[in-house]
This record gives structure tokens, C-alpha cells and sequence, in this order.
């Protein structure tokens, strides 16, 4: 029976005969038909009041909006959008918006729009940047039917648990896959210019990057440390310009505020926020609109000194394992570990994972016959169906309820991270796949 099983899914993976291409072709297009019925279901939703007004993508419309008004963008999310929407059901960030200035202003124009209209073009945008991204990483692979292949692994990614939560709160993680797509095609294609504009942008827009940016920068050439410098200090005299200086520098405050209510939060995926875990009581309570436990100055200043400890020398160990590997492979390796050591790292980030996802899977196909496809696919599942998020997932009932303080156990908060993180820290720290045979013109 056994082998039997083995001899379908072999055939029915890799068998050019009829019956299985036609099989394999019926797949596809189920997953197709069903993928983009989720993605209606999510761009219907994104009409209703309900997500309008819990949304993340909230804080960067009531932002715009304050910004074209006069109004001061440094106030609470949640005051702005009693002022502007004028509503009482409003997304708890009882803080002023962290996102970038960069954001503000990409934002702006969509901010002229009904909040309903803004929210439900933010998907369809999502999914098109999600699309191109995928179409750009299987040309930097070299693959032959980059549309159909973009479309599969679209449909994937909107299955995710990240993807969904990316598109069901606005988040802009497919937006930086796509620069993050254009800058690998452009630095592995020998245009170090624009590759170092690409990243400086990935690095203005949201600094969650930050192995790779070290690790393009410090093995790269001149030229390209050049560019990076001059793009970023063009991208921050652009901002300067059209925002004021007031929103630049209130920047760091506001992101420092938001830290201190989600820093230890359980579904906070970031090694400083494992290390918070490690010293909050054990009844301490997990919700959305209370912030952590007040603890003595000590402890705090302990686990500050812990966590950041963590993400440095998680960086600085993923830089060194990556010096001698093959420039593709090493990137993506940085892009795997990057989520883990930035300040927040909500599941939703996980979606930037899709790129050393798509590459590794690429490199199994070419290179490994029907294990490389099986290890695709168990690549794969966890990234569609992570049982600790299913988990967290299960503990809140639903993102968009309105809050009730949910206890969940010092274990729980733990064996939440844990399980999140070691998988992809193997997966960052020890490759899948040996060198590839892509063709490029590396900065090294």
C-alpha cells in the first residue's frame, strides 16, 4: 500500500503522462478559483465599518487625513479617529501611529478617498504587489512560465495565515516584497544603483530588514555602499520637504510609545518580545488594549538588556554563517532571519518569508527531483497552516472582536514563541538547498 502511495505521488508531482498533467492542471485550477473567492471574501470585508474601523490600515488613513487637514499626526490613533471619523468604534492603539514617515506620505493620496474605498483598493493593490513580486522573483530564477507560477504562488500566499492577516488588517509586507523582488533581480543582474535605491527604500519604508541590509552592505562594493547612503539621504530630504520636520523627528517617539504597549504581547513573534516573556508574571493579561504589566525598573531594564542581547547576537551570527555562502543563498538566509529580530514581529510579517520560500522551493524543483518537490511541500504547509498561530488564533476568537482581556499563561506565551521561532531560525542558520546555477552579475 505503502509503495503503491509512493509511485501516485510521485507521478502525479513530476509524470509527464496525460492523466497526471491533467490531474496536476485540476489542482491548479481548484486552487485558483478558491483563492480568489478568499480574496473576495477579504475585499467585501474591507468595505464593512467593522473592518474599516479596527483595521490597522486605519492609523495610516486618520494619519493622511490629519496630515492634509492641519491637524496634529503625533496624537493617539485612537483619538484621531474619533476627530476625523468621527466614531466610537475605534482600533485600540492608544498610541500615535509607528509607521514610518515614508508610509504617511505614500498613504496620502489614498487618504482623499471614503475610508470604505481606501480599504477595499488596499487589497486589490496587496494582491497585484504580491502578484509582481512573485513574477520578478521567477525571473531573478530563471524560470520559464513566470505568469502561471506567480499566479500559483499568489494563491498560496493569500491561503497563508500572514497573508491573511495582511490583507485582512492593511499591512503593506506585500508591498515590501515586491522592492525587496526588485531589488534581488537588480543587484543579481550587476545594476548596483538601483539596487541600493530599492533597499534604501525597503529601509525607509520599514526598517524590519536589517541582517540584510548589513549583509548587502558589508560584502558589496563601493558603488553600491555609495548609492545605499545617497538614496537613503534623498529619500529623507523628499520627506523632509513634503512632510516637515515635525512628523521626521517625532518619528522615533512614536514608535518608542507603540513598543511599550505590544513589547511582550503574545503574538509578538520578536526575540526582544520572548526575552519580555521571560520576566512577565504568570497571570499577566494578553489583550490588545492593556498594555504589560508595570514592572520594577530593574526587571525591566533586565529584560531590555536580554532581548536586545538576542537580536544582536542573532544578527551578527546570521551575518557570519552567511559570509562564505553563495551570494543568493546567504540573502535569503538574512531575509529569513530578519523578521525575528525586529522590534515588533507580528505573524502578518511572516509573509516577506515567501521570497527565500520561492527560491529554495525553485532550487528543490530544478535540483532534487521528487524529494525537492516533497520538501516544497513541507516547506509549505507550515507556512499555509502554522499550528502555533492556528493556536493564537484560537485564543483571541476573532481579530476583529471587540476586546476582552484573553489570560493566557507565561507557558502559553512561551511555547507560542518558541515553536514560531525555532523552525525559522534553523531555517535561516542552516540552508535547505546547496548553490544554485542562476546566472548574475553579483556586487561580491
Amino acid at each position: 500500500m505503502s509503495s503503491f502511495l509512493g509511485n501516485f505521488s510521485r507521478k502525479l508531482l513530476i509524470s509527464s503522462h496525460h492523466p497526471f498533467q491533467f490531474a496536476r492542471r485540476f489542482l491548479y485550477c481548484v486552487l485558483v478559483v478558491t483563492a480568489f473567492g478568499q480574496l473576495a471574501k477579504l475585499f467585501i470585508f474591507a468595505g464593512t465599518p467593522e473592518a474599516v474601523f479596527r483595521s490597522d490600515l486605519t492609523q495610516d488613513y486618520v494619519v493622511g487625513r490629519a496630515l492634509l487637514t492641519g491637524l496634529d499626526c503625533r496624537i493617539p490613533v485612537d483619538s484621531l479617529v474619533k476627530t476625523l471619523l468621527a466614531s466610537d468604534s475605534v482600533p485600540a492603539l492608544p498610541h500615535a501611529s509607528p509607521h514610518s514617515p515614508l508610509i504617511n506620505l505614500i498613504f496620502l493620496p489614498l487618504s482623499l478617498l471614503e475610508p470604505k474605498v481606501a480599504h477595499q483598493l488596499w487589497v486589490l493593490i496587496s494582491a497585484l504587489c504580491g502578484f509582481a513580486a512573485f513574477y520578478i522573483l521567477g525571473d531573478l530564477v530563471q524560470l520559464t512560465r513566470k505568469g502561471t507560477v506567480a499566479l500559483l504562488w499568489l494563491c498560496l500566499a493569500i491561503f497563508s495565515v500572514p497573508g491573511v492577516g495582511d490583507l485582512l488588517h492593511g499591512q503593506w509586507n506585500f508591498q515590501q516584497m515586491l522592492i525587496l523582488s526588485l531589488f534581488l533581480r537588480a543587484h543579481f543582474r550587476g545594476q548596483f544603483i538601483k539596487s541600493a535605491a530599492y533597499l534604501a527604500f525597503v529601509v525607509a519604508l520599514r526598517p524590519i530588514v536589517i541582517p540584510l541590509c548589513i549583509y548587502s552592505l558589508i560584502t558589496s562594493n563601493k558603488r553600491f555602499r555609495s548609492a545605499f547612503i545617497v538614496s537613503l539621504g534623498a529619500i529623507t530630504l523628499a520627506l523632509l520637504f513634503t512632510l516637515g520636520s515635525t512628523v521626521i523627528l517625532s518619528f522615533p517617539a512614536a514608535a518608542r510609545s507603540a513598543l511599550s504597549v505590544w513589547e511582550g504581547f503574545w503574538a509578538n513573534l520578536s526575540t526582544g518580545s520572548l526575552a519580555a516573556n521571560l520576566f512577565l508574571p504568570m497571570n499577566a493579561v494578553a489583550n490588545e488594549v492593556y498594555p504589560l504589566p508595570v514592572l520594577p525598573r530593574p526587571i525591566t531594564t533586565l529584560y531590555k538588556i536580554v532581548g536586545g542581547a538576542l537580536s544582536v547576537g542573532l544578527c551578527l551570527v546570521s551575518v557570519l554563517r552567511a559570509h562564505n555562502r553563495e551570494p543568493l543563498q546567504a540573502m535569503m538566509s538574512m531575509l529569513v532571519i530578519s523578521p525575528l529580530i525586529a522590534v515588533i514581529a507580528w505573524p502578518h510579517y511572516l509573509v516577506l518569508l515567501f521570497i527565500p520560500l520561492f527560491v529554495d522551493g525553485a532550487r528543490l524543483l530544478n535540483h532534487s527531483g521528487l524529494r525537492g518537490r516533497l520538501a516544497v511541500v513541507a516547506l509549505i504547509i507550515p507556512m499555509v497552516y502554522p499550528a502555533v498561530t492556528i493556536l493564537g488564533l484560537v485564543a483571541s476568537k476573532n481579530s476583529f472582536a471587540p476586546a476582552v482581556p484573553v489570560a493566557i499563561s507565561l507557558q502559553g506565551r512561551l511555547v507560542y514563541s518558541v515553536l514560531t521561532l525555532l523552525p525559522i531560525l534553523a531555517w535561516g542558520l542552516y540552508p535547505l538547498t546547496k548553490a544554485g546555477s542562476y546566472r548574475s552579475k553579483s556586487a561580491h
